[in-house]
């Protein structure tokens, strides 16, 4: 493929596509490429931690600020989430090019060594060698160093190495990332199984607790009577917990058929991690059992792990 950036033209050989395999990716890696040939040594090294969003800088050589936007187009359409690094690297083999008057500002360069002479007399410090004088912004006179096909093509081919890599090394880190997430959704969906077990004498406790409130309210002078049992099952019946139940089982699903999604899911994971604490949180608030409130707490620590994985 072919890219027109500026009215130049660039051979596309980064790899720009979307991989469908289902796999969960970890936003923490790193990934090396390199590139010889007989214009150019390249080097690219990527790193990348967590990010809500896909945040990327990129530290190029100086001259190469129309190629910044063709390299961080790669990263973007490699990488969906994570705040990623980029520093590349070019040792040039043979004399640079020049698409016009001098490459090197030779006054310029000149005066700085004449200003480091002092130093380098006292042994306070040494001399730059070519590579660390060329670094030293004011040096190359800008736009005077063009990036020729060899060069770009050993940058490109590296940068596609070094991609790769950081995709296996996010890929290998998600697999650990998805057995974790698997076993926090398990546990959790185990302790709520063990809820039902409580729900006869959380019942018998929810009406114990209404019937010494009304005797207390009203000095013992309350009746059973029909109006007294309507109300006390309108107050159970608000209080039932069935549809948490329900609910969550139906959240914890979801969130392990979002995890077997081809495409990365991970906000919609997200999404499911806070409607689930939303039940949990439900089941504590209805709780009136010290069983099941013990319940909800180990239910609450495994989705706080889960969510720190996610985040």
């Amino acid at each position: 493929a072919i890219l027109t950036y500026k009215g130049k033209r660039y051979s596309q050989r980064l790899g720009f596509y979307a991989h469908s395999i289902r796999m969960v990716e970890s936003m923490t890696g790193f990934g090396r490429g390199q590139a010889d040939n007989a214009a150019v040594s390249a080097t690219v090294e990527l790193k990348s931690i967590n990010s809500r969003y896909i945040e990327v800088s990129v530290k190029l050589p100086r001259h190469y600020f129309e190629q910044e936007l063709i390299v961080r187009n790669a990263i973007n359409q490699r990488l969906q989430r994570g705040k990623v690094s980029a520093v590349i690297t070019v040792v040039p083999k043979q004399a640079p090019t020049s698409s016009g008057g001098r490459l090197v500002d030779l006054a310029y360069a000149e005066r700085l060594l004449g200003e480091l002479q002092p130093l380098t007399d006292d042994g306070l410090a040494t001399v730059p060698d070519l590579g660390a004088l060329l670094q030293i912004p004011g040096i190359l006179i800008e736009g005077a160093e063009a990036v020729s096909e060899a060069e770009w093509g050993a940058v490109q081919t590296a940068l596609a190495e070094a991609l790769d890599a950081l995709v296996a090394s996010r890929r290998t880190a998600g697999a650990a990332l998805e057995a974790d997430l698997r076993a926090r959704i398990a546990a959790i969906a185990a302790l709520a199984e063990r809820v039902p077990t409580f729900e006869a004498e959380r019942t018998e406790l929810v009406k114990q607790r209404l019937a010494a409130n009304l005797a207390e309210w009203t000095g013992g002078s309350v009746q059973a009577d029909d109006r007294f049992q309507q109300e006390l099952s309108y107050y159970l019946e608000r209080n039932d917990i069935t549809e948490e139940r329900v609910r969550l089982a139906a959240h914890l699903k979801l969130f392990l058929t979002t995890l077997d999604a081809k495409e990365s899911q991970g906000r919609k994971l997200g999404f499911v991690a806070q409607e689930i604490g939303r039940e949990i949180n439900t089941l504590g608030a209805k709780a009136y059992h010290s069983g099941l409130q013990s319940l909800v707490l180990e239910m609450k620590d495994e989705l706080a792990k889960l969510k720190e994985q996610l985040n």
